[in-house]
């Protein structure tokens, strides 16, 4: 009866640590039109303005999880400046970026949104280098891709995703469709470049507050032995001999 017990007590602790992850992903949906790229050419760094922000959603988060609970983003634009130009269209450290915007309710104490709110910060970080390389997105061979991005997500975001405000994201993450870049090939002087259809995404890895994740454990522990408890007590589980 023991081992029996001691059988069941593993599999459902086994069960509620392997339901939840340490780290939770947002995805940060970069609008399919607008903004502006740029390269002077030579050791310049490659820039980005104005480039819209529509939504964040959870993918997957402990917190509201799935495009059912996206974040619609007001005013959503996302800058950044990369680091010297390593050759080509490629370019390292130190690169920063930044996205601004409201989410009405979240980032505000009311469901609106004034010019004002649009200001927060919702995503400060830096990364380590930044390409236009190949993307395999119907329309547009090439895009810019990102490498190794780490920094804070907007504190109240976190919350509502249940993750924590600071992110690490491996190599190549993060993408968008690029439209309008010159025939000269890599290495070539641009300006006025803009996203194009279907646009892209920054997803960003951030850990799950240990408290967070140890007390939704042992809460799934909990809500486990009462349904083997009520399983055994129908007959609805039979004992395993040793």
């Amino acid at each position: 009866m023991k081992k029996r017990m001691l059988v069941l007590l593993i599999s459902v602790l086994v069960v509620s640590f392997c339901a939840f992850g340490d780290t939770g992903t947002t995805q940060w949906n970069i609008a399919p039109s607008g903004g502006s790229y740029s390269y002077a050419g030579g050791a310049g760094a490659l820039t980005g303005t104005g480039i819209g922000v529509e939504n964040v959603l959870g993918t997957p988060t402990p917190l509201n999880t799935g495009s059912s609970n996206e974040l619609p983003i007001v005013g959503g634009v996302l800058d950044f400046t990369s680091g010297a130009n390593t050759g080509g269209w490629t370019w390292g450290s130190p690169g920063t970026l930044t996205v601004t915007g409201c989410i009405a309710g979240v980032t505000t104490t009311d469901t609106t949104c004034t010019v004002a709110d649009e200001s927060a910060v919702l995503v400060s970080d830096e990364f380590t280098s930044v390409s236009i390389t190949a993307i395999p997105v119907s329309g547009s061979p090439l895009g810019v891709e990102f490498g190794y991005l780490q920094g804070t997500i907007n504190s109240a975001v976190a919350a509502y995703f249940g993750i924590s405000a600071t992110f690490t994201s491996p190599a190549s993450t993060g993408q968008d469709v690029l439209f309008g870049l010159p025939s000269g090939g890599p290495g070539t002087a641009f300006s006025g470049v803009t996203s194009f259809s279907p646009g892209g995404n920054l997803s960003l890895v951030s850990p799950v507050p240990e408290g967070w994740n140890l007390g939704a454990t042992f809460g799934i522990f909990g809500l486990g032995l009462a349904i083997f408890g009520l399983a055994g007590r129908f007959g609805l589980v039979k004992a395993i001999r040793f």
